[in-house]
């Protein structure tokens, strides 16, 4: 199923998190949600459970993990699985995907789970996602500070 043709109630997302708690409850919130939702605790093994014939309509990864980061991961989706659309999220890095090289929205951690879900249905239907805290510009406040941040 194309990634604009994928329902949210039928919409199976693979969640990349090191972190077993977030895992965890990123996937509890997002069944309740209606959405179907495969674990991977790092970049290879997201990899791993794609490269196994897994058909997923979206990826949501952090950025920093160890063994494959989410960076790593998402130059490899757009290598290797194109048609598979990724959500970047982070609370670490400073710097935006595009640093890199990469064209792919991102969530600023924390982030409320219906901001995540908005996210998550835009980038279904093929379109960017608002974004939940901009990347700061020159001279601007920083993460969690500001109007934004309420």
């Amino acid at each position: 199923m194309a990634a604009g043709e994928a329902s949210q109630a039928s919409a199976c997302l693979l969640v990349v998190d090191d972190e077993e708690a977030l895992r965890q409850l990123l996937a509890s919130g997002l069944k309740r949600q209606g959405f179907a939702v495969i674990l991977a605790a790092d970049g290879r093994e997201a990899l791993g459970i794609l490269d196994g014939g897994q058909s997923v309509d979206l990826v949501l990864t952090d950025i920093v993990m160890p063994r494959l980061t989410g960076l790593e991961l998402c130059s490899e989706m757009v290598r290797r699985f194109p048609e598979i659309p990724v959500l970047l999220m982070t609370g670490c890095i400073d710097q935006p995907p595009s640093d890199w090289g990469l064209e792919v929205p991102i969530l600023r951690k924390p982030f409320r789970l219906s901001c995540l879900c908005e996210a998550i249905r835009s980038c279904l239907r093929g379109l960017p996602p608002v974004p939940v805290r901009p990347w700061p510009s020159a001279g601007s406040v920083g993460p969690g500070e500001g109007p934004s941040s309420r």
